[in-house]
């Protein structure tokens, strides 16, 4: 960047909550009104454009798909199917939703908490939820690294998704990982291709692997 041979990006400075355990200088803030007191920490953060990989003789194409029981499964032809059930973050995101219901239950007005216990426990109600948030954004980047490395060995060209099936996992930020995968299959070169029919995974394995097989001529041909 500094050299000039890449495209300079930006630098944001930016304030984030920490924990005493983070050993990193920062500060302590207090929200007006008998509010906890809670640490922060400043962080910086560059944004850059690299060069993308090149890789040559890539060819094939693989289907990464969500399942009923399952997380996703990616499938390759001629090969055993990839799958990733994910049982913890279904079980941390169910957790999330009943402990939601339940304090928007008790923040009810009917309840008259007094202003001070209101505002804690909203407070608490939002570092909860940023730290849900933290989780699943994490486990987006590693799923998505670990799809990109598979196809990246197998030498794939295209990759189709197909999320239309989310009874495994309803609520999740599906467009925040299919453009977390995009963005990590362009840099190797590799094309993302969304399914059209969102329910092609909810239906039975004979009739995805037409369907996959319909979808993987058509890609083979729009590279020729």
């Amino acid at each position: 960047i500094v050299s000039g041979e890449i495209k300079q990006g930006e630098a944001a400075l930016y304030r984030v909550k920490a924990h005493a355990g983070d050993h990193r200088n920062g500060g302590d803030e207090k929200a007006p009104g008998g509010g906890n007191t809670v640490r922060t920490r400043y962080m910086l953060k560059l944004v850059a454009w690299v060069p993308r990989q090149k890789h040559s003789g890539l060819i094939g194409t693989m289907l990464v798909r969500t399942d009923p029981n399952a997380f996703c499964v990616a499938e390759i032809e001629g090969r055993q199917p990839w799958i990733l059930n994910a049982d913890h973050i279904r079980s941390l995101v169910q957790r999330h939703e009943v402990y939601r219901q339940r304090m928007a239950e008790d923040l009810k007005f009917e309840k008259r908490w007094p202003a001070q216990r209101r505002l804690q426990m909203n407070e608490s109600l939002d570092r909860k939820c940023a730290k849900q948030r933290a989780r699943l954004n994490t486990f987006r980047d590693q799923t998505t690294a670990q799809l990109v490395g598979y196809a990246v060995r197998n030498r794939i060209a295209n990759v189709i998704l197909d999320d239309g099936c989310r009874s495994y996992l309803p609520s999740f930020g599906w467009s925040d990982f299919a453009l977390k995968l995009k963005n990590k299959l362009d840099y190797h070169g590799i094309t993302l291709i969304a399914a059209t029919d969102t329910e092609e995974s909810c239906q039975p394995k004979e009739k995805r692997n037409a369907s996959r097989n319909k979808k993987a001529k058509a890609c083979s041909g729009s590279q020729a």
